[in-house]
């Protein structure tokens, strides 16, 4: 097992799970019923994505009022509930 870690290079973010796994974060907002890719912690993104290199897509759904910190704590959190 590895220790979770966040990593950011430039404007884009990198979540490590415990597995040794990692993940680029993107976080969107819908307009018009399609996603748009909005810039990370945005106030009023109503998911957040992490893909790994081989593609594989997560979405978490932030639910009104939910916190949308670039913390460790916060993306674990995140990527744990993410379908």
């Amino acid at each position: 097992m590895s220790e979770p870690s966040i990593e950011r290079q430039g404007a884009a973010m990198y979540l490590t799970d415990d597995t040794g796994e990692r993940w680029r974060v993107h976080d969107a907002h819908f307009t018009g019923g399609r996603p748009h890719r909005v810039p990370l912690g945005f106030p009023r993104a109503h998911i957040r994505h992490f893909v790994n290199a081989q593609g594989e897509r997560r979405a978490y759904t932030f639910v009104k009022d939910r916190r949308r910190d670039l913390t460790l704590d916060a993306l674990l959190e995140h990527f744990h509930g993410a379908g």
